[in-house]
């Protein structure tokens, strides 16, 4: 099986009100590209609260429910893997919207294709840095980027990449920027192979069940 893409992803919501901003880039050997971000229109479980930080009171003229990018993600999951800050927090997000993607690919196989029902297995970020870094008071995405000195160079892509207002932590693609430059940090310095994140990010009753959860 081919080598993954790695897209870091961030969805701002619940799993009790759904998703209502998402965003993501694709981390190769370009460095950080493609990013994408929405904020999504109201759908029956989506609510917009006034004052909340950071949050819009209302989405944009136009705005989809999230429920309706299922074949963005779908897509992206086929041709790789995702990464997060905290992975299980969106993986429940994502199955909260839908259980399961179909039919894709378990890289988790390096050597016997084969295919799952699931989202994961994912990169966490979070995970990866308590494992390598557990003298950190806290493993924060913030945290991280500082303890990296990545906060300039994460601010130089905002700019580039968000849009208005939404550069800054805890807007979904600020955040997925983060993560990518956390987790290229990581695998340059550590070393580790994508397959070795994926297997790290997992506790060891989660990585057993998705290896025995090959379909074919």
């Amino acid at each position: 099986m081919g080598m993954p893409e790695i897209f870091a992803v961030d969805f701002e919501g619940t799993t009790r009100n759904g998703v209502w901003e998402f965003g993501l880039v694709q981390l190769d050997r370009r460095g950080i590209v493609n990013p994408l971000t929405e904020i999504c229109a109201a759908s029956p479980r989506t609510s917009f609260f006034l004052g909340k930080p950071r949050r819009p009171t209302q989405p944009p003229s136009g705005a989809k429910p999230f429920q309706e990018y299922f074949s963005l993600f779908k897509s992206l999951r086929k041709r790789g893997i995702f990464a997060a800050h905290r992975a299980q927090v969106e993986l429940s997000l994502l199955r909260s919207a839908w259980p399961s993607p179909g039919f894709v690919p378990n890289f988790l196989e390096e050597t016997i294709p084969s295919h799952r029902l699931t989202w994961g297995p994912c990169i966490d970020t979070f995970v990866l840095c308590r494992r390598y870094f557990p003298r950190a008071k806290t493993h924060t995405l913030r945290d991280a980027v500082e303890s990296f000195c990545l906060g300039e160079e994460l601010r130089a892509l905002a700019r580039k990449m968000c849009p208005p207002a939404r550069d800054t932590f805890h807007c979904a693609l600020f955040d997925a920027i983060g993560c990518a430059l956390v987790l290229r940090q990581l695998l340059a310095a550590i070393p580790l192979t994508i397959a070795q994140a994926m297997e790290y990010s997992l506790t060891r009753e989660r990585l057993q069940s998705q290896l025995q959860g090959n379909l074919f």
